[in-house]
Formats: structure tokens, C-alpha cells, sequence
């Protein structure tokens, strides 16, 4: 064969490729009746679905706090009459103590032994400190545990509830909150 003759051959063998490669789309649009009724009926239903949601949003015209009320008994408080030593403590129990003071007088002060830990053994002072440690933690518990049950006798049961939950309606969490995070060495 001579050149140009398979030239010819090699162009046209690339032609008939691209013609066979190609796709032929010959697709006619098919309408069914029964079908497109269908699909009207089904939007109409989505629309009155969802104007049913809307109106299920709206907010009811009455007002549910009072409606929904729930009566609590109020708690009894400690009668402080002829109390000496207990009094500013059971004072605190019944109205609540934000410093700590009625607890912190009522109860012993812890006295940390500064001047022989240096002379410990290491294991000792380690056990010491885990100890003294244990002490302070429920020391701090029991003095919140005056304020919040304090507080809660003065404002009532379901009140003190409530402040509660509505501290939390507006919290967004981003990371750890500040009051979750570890400080070492702790702050005085």
C-alpha cells in the first residue's frame, strides 16, 4: 500500500470511530396522565401538610405557667429559739449563706501540719496530702451544701428549680466551659 492510501485508510478508520463512539440519544417525551395526577395530588397533600405544622407552631393563646401551675408545700424551716451555738449555722440552713461565714464558724478550722511536712518521708507526705485533701473537698461540699439547701428553703422548692433551668436556656457550649477546666496548681 502507498502513503497516501493508507493515510486515507487511517482517517477514515479514525471517522467511523468517532461516529460509532459517540451515543445517539433518540429519547421522545412520554406524558401519562394518571401519572402527572398523581404527582398534583401528592403536592397538594405536602401543602396542607405543611400548613398544618405551621399552625401546630404557633404558640397556644393561653398561658401554660399558670394553667400547668403545681403547688408545693413550702419546706418547714429550723426553729433557731433557744439555740446558742448552732444558731448562725441553722440561720444559714434555713435562709442561705453565699460566703460560707455560718458554716466556717460553726465547724472546727482544719490546721494543716506546714511545719513538718519537710520532714516526712516522701510516702507519708503523699498520704498526708491525699488525706488533707479529702478533708478540704468535703469541707467544701458541706459549706455548699448549707448555701444551696439554705436557698432553696427561702425560695421554695419549685423557684429554686427554676433558677436553675433558666441559667442553662441561653447556654451555648463552645470547648469546655471555663468552670470545667483543670488549673493546676489551684488558684487561692
Amino acid at each position: 500500500m502507498t502513503k497516501p492510501l493508507r493515510r486515507a485508510a487511517a482517517v477514515s478508520l479514525v471517522l467511523a470511530l468517532a461516529v460509532v463512539t459517540v451515543p445517539v440519544k433518540a429519547q421522545l417525551v412520554v406524558y401519562d396522565p394518571a401519572n402527572y395526577l398523581e404527582a398534583i395530588a401528592q403536592y397538594e397533600q405536602m401543602l396542607l401538610h405543611y400548613d398544618f405544622l405551621l399552625q401546630q407552631a404557633r404558640r397556644v393563646p393561653v398561658d401554660l405557667a399558670t394553667r400547668y401551675h403545681a403547688y408545693s408545700r413550702d419546706w418547714t424551716s429550723y426553729g433557731l429559739a433557744g439555740l446558742v451555738y448552732a444558731q448562725p449555722l441553722l440561720a444559714a440552713l434555713n435562709e442561705g449563706d453565699v460566703t460560707g461565714a455560718a458554716y466556717r464558724a460553726a465547724v472546727h478550722p482544719l490546721d494543716l501540719p506546714t511545719d513538718v511536712l519537710d520532714r516526712m518521708p516522701a510516702t507519708m507526705q503523699r498520704r498526708l496530702r491525699t488525706a488533707y485533701s479529702t478533708i478540704e473537698l468535703a469541707d467544701g461540699i458541706a459549706g455548699l451544701a448549707v448555701d444551696q439547701s439554705g436557698g432553696a428553703r427561702a425560695d421554695g422548692p419549685l423557684t429554686s428549680c427554676r433558677k436553675q433551668v433558666s441559667k442553662f436556656q441561653g447556654f451555648k457550649v463552645s470547648g469546655v466551659p471555663s468552670c470545667l477546666r483543670l488549673r493546676w496548681p489551684p488558684e487561692t
